[in-house]
């Protein structure tokens, strides 16, 4: 009986088991065959594949703010470039026809230079020439003021009429040969420099820029007319070591000599006309 029991059981347990064994194939299959779906099918030879282009499909044009940005970038850029070809041209083309009319308005403009009569200012002492200056309205640049110097004299320079004090003032600082040669006929057209020396005796040394000179010859005729001088009282004359052209003679008891040289001997301001004359005019007691 327990035989029996046993065997069964066995068969029992045996039935028990046949359908998990049956399921497992089933199991399986479903499995390869999610695979197989997962799986990107092979491309077979021959066929075309496309990427994809919807990168390509959007608006080439950049975002507003850049757009903007560019646009200021280039309207700046217009306006420098402008500039710069202004600037380029008036360099070029404007300056140097605008610096030709500025000497020429300065060289023919009606300005008087006022010179002095040397002989009636050796009696005076330095107060009083000053003074007598002053008497004429003169308008003066003092380069050694009166009572300065130790032992008496001063430079003083008259300025032309229609040229401030001030801006006078700032263009001999800077020196005739740095400043244009338009500049430098304002400044020389129309003026004088006068040097007062006691040192041994009375020295009066007179200087001035003749623009309407022809030469050396015609600049001495001037300036021996605008002393009261003639050709009757001349004793030297020639031209010296330094290139000057002199004529020299006593008169009212005092030497006197003047010399002449090119302006452009003097000061090298380019531009000047090539006949002005530096004249010189000394008086000795």
């Amino acid at each position: 009986m327990e035989a029996k029991h046993s065997k069964s059981s066995a068969g029992k347990h045996a039935g028990d088991a046949a359908p998990a064994d049956e399921k497992a194939p089933a199991a399986h299959g479903r499995a390869a065959a999610e695979q197989r779906e997962e799986r990107p099918a092979e491309p077979q030879e021959g066929s075309v594949r496309y990427l994809d282009g919807k990168g390509l499909r959007r608006p080439l044009d950049p975002p507003q703010l850049v757009q903007r940005g560019m646009a200021a970038f280039a309207l700046v850029a217009v306006v420098v470039g402008g500039w710069l070809l202004f600037q380029w041209v008036d360099r070029v083309y404007l300056a140097p026809a605008g610096e030709q009319e500025a000497l020429q308005r300065n060289l023919t403009r009606e300005v008087s230079a006022d010179i002095p009569v040397l002989s009636s200012l050796m009696p005076l002492d330095d107060a009083a020439m000053m003074q007598t200056f002053t008497d004429a309205g003169f308008t003066l640049y003092e380069r050694v003021p009166l009572g300065t110097n130790a032992e008496g004299g001063f430079d003083v320079v008259k300025l032309p009429s229609d040229v401030p004090l001030e801006e006078a003032g700032l263009l001999y600082l800077q020196g005739i040969n740095n400043i244009s040669a338009a500049s430098a006929a304002k400044l020389l057209n129309g003026s004088w420099d006068l040097e007062v020396s006691r040192k041994s005796g009375t020295v009066l040394r007179l200087h001035y820029a003749d623009f309407t000179a022809t030469d050396a010859d015609s600049a001495i005729f001037s300036a021996m007319e605008s002393q009261g001088l003639d050709s009757t009282m001349v004793t030297d004359s020639g031209v010296d070591d330094a290139g000057n052209t002199y004529q020299a003679g006593t008169a009212d008891g005092y030497t006197w000599r003047i010399s002449v040289i090119g302006l452009s001997e003097v000061y090298k301001s380019s531009g000047l006309p090539a006949t002005a004359q530096y004249v010189g005019i000394r008086f000795t007691g």
